[in-house]
């Protein structure tokens, strides 16, 4: 992530985010010993080859660092499951139980939100998905995407993942304009939401303080996560995708402001969470988009992630998950946000 990298409004185009890969190559372990030849996914990801220590890491919830540990530099096998979407595959992962389900439809791959998903594991269900194209999850049919068929591979996914309500929705970057788009459509199953640094135009003053080095970005990771995100952002066409989503991203930032036309608060009194990233929370026109967020919903809380640029769930993981956790609570003790 260095400074000579792009923006659509708060959407990081010189790293991937939608990165058109193909499926991991090399060996990967199946049950049996059986491997697949390069190209090809196994289709029960994240179950190893005959290791006692890896299945006991994987209870404890570490599987990142057992997929690390097991593969080569150039076969990562998907940490979760491959899901139908309409005719293609999606990785979705989730851990922990009970619920609401909190499901995160945010900018970057499954793993860059491994210290949020770990963390929310432990109070309820959580689960990260890597859209069409982007490292273990098939290239999507229709070219270009639109912002419709976005929200219905999602709910498609999450239904053939037997995954419904109650559904707390995280979205963050143009994450965050998918999430709204996806309550929008699907009200009744999504019952809170936290929206992170949501995608859009602002001033800023320079980049020094928005944009980091990759290493910056990514210290606070684990290693294995880190180890991830560099073998994905590396992958062919990693570097290139993300520009051509531009047009893309920018239509559904466009669209997702005609859910407010018929009514203002389309959430209601569903508790609403919106996280400002320390570097933007004094921008004057941020601030305003960050107040019309607000409005959203009649029960709703805003926080700053002091210690983040753009990247809060890398930089700044805490705030998200103790917005998560306040969302969840509210939703379980049927309170507003304190």
């Amino acid at each position: 992530m260095g400074a000579k990298g792009l923006w659509c409004g708060l959407v990081r185009v010189d790293r991937p985010y939608d990165p058109v890969i193909a499926g991991g190559q090399g060996k990967s372990c199946l049950p049996g010993g059986k491997r697949l030849s390069a190209g090809k996914i196994s289709s029960e990801p994240g179950r190893f080859r005959g290791s006692s220590v890896c299945s006991q890491v994987r209870r404890l919830g570490l599987s990142l660092f057992c997929l690390v540990a097991m593969a080569d530099s150039t076969s990562y096998p998907p940490p979760g499951k491959l899901v139908d979407a309409g005719g293609y595959r999606v990785h979705l992962y989730c851990t922990g139980k009970n619920e609401p389900t909190v499901m995160i439809l945010g900018a970057g791959y499954s793993f860059d939100w491994s210290l949020v998903q770990n963390e929310t594991a432990k109070f309820t269900r959580v689960c990260t998905y890597d859209p069409p194209g982007s490292v273990w999850s098939d290239p999507a049919p229709t070219t270009p995407p639109t912002c419709e068929g976005r929200i219905a591979e999602i709910h498609t996914m999450l239904h053939n993942a037997g995954i419904s309500g109650p559904l707390v929705l995280v979205g963050h970057s143009i994450g965050a304009v998918f999430a709204r788009m996806y309550a929008a459509r699907y009200g009744t199953d999504v019952q809170g939401m936290v929206l992170s640094d949501h995608a859009g135009r602002y001033r800023f003053p320079n980049a020094a303080g928005m944009l980091r080095s990759e290493q910056q970005t990514l210290r606070k990771l684990p290693p294995a996560a880190q180890e991830l995100h560099r073998w994905a952002a590396s992958r062919p066409g990693a570097s290139t995708t993300g520009r051509s989503a531009i047009p893309f991203y920018n239509q559904c930032i466009a669209e997702v402001g005609k859910t407010t036309v018929v009514r203002p608060d389309p959430l209601g009194s569903k508790p609403l969470v919106v996280v400002a990233d320390g570097y933007m929370a004094a921008s004057e026109d941020y601030q305003t988009a960050q107040a019309g967020l607000l409005g959203l919903s009649h029960n709703s809380k805003a926080m700053v992630a002091p210690n983040s640029g753009h990247d809060v769930p890398m930089e700044d993981a805490d705030v998200l998950v103790r917005a998560i956790r306040e969302v969840v609570d509210a939703i379980r003790m049927r309170a507003h946000l304190r």
